[in-house]
């Protein structure tokens, strides 16, 4: 038998050689994970060797990865969960500046569609402006997933 030319043939002649094979001995039916060895010769002929995988179409999930939807914006909770993460440099920054313990004030922020923070304010007149201008570095450097749209939000902190 020749070789087949393309992959559609080869998988075609494959399985008319396992049904012809099961109709003359049982034990000798060939399935998709066996070849013989003249098979596997031809096969590496016609295609250059390798396995021969379906092409994906172009509306494939395939041939296109499919994106994830971005959320028109942030939810608070999704603030909070990445703000959290900056606890320990909060901290550090009330060690550093002079804060005392327990002190909680709030800072207001916006994040851009890109998830980075456009501004960040404190506006606690009791605590020293080194120490308000820590607080915003922190958060000024914290980035968030991306939205569609920007996003504003405030957040508790406390040292």
């Amino acid at each position: 038998m020749d070789p087949p030319r393309d992959a559609e043939a080869s998988v075609s002649a494959s399985r008319e050689t396992a049904v012809a094979g099961a109709s003359r001995a049982p034990d000798a039916a060939l399935t998709g994970a066996e070849a013989a060895p003249d098979d596997a010769a031809a096969d590496e002929e016609s295609e250059g060797g390798g396995e021969v995988e379906p092409m994906a179409d172009d509306d494939s999930p395939e041939a296109k990865p499919r994106a994830r939807a971005l959320p028109t914006t942030l939810d608070e909770r999704a603030l909070h969960r990445v703000l959290r993460r900056r606890a320990r440099e909060v901290r550090r920054c009330g060690q550093q500046n002079g804060g005392l313990p327990n002190t909680r004030f709030e800072v207001r922020f916006t994040v851009r569609r890109s998830g980075d923070v456009e501004q960040a304010t404190v506006e606690d007149p009791l605590l020293s402006p080194p120490l308000r201008r820590c607080l915003e570095a922190v958060v000024l450097r914290t980035r968030f997933p991306q939205a569609q749209e920007p996003t504003s939000g405030r957040y508790t902190f406390s040292f």
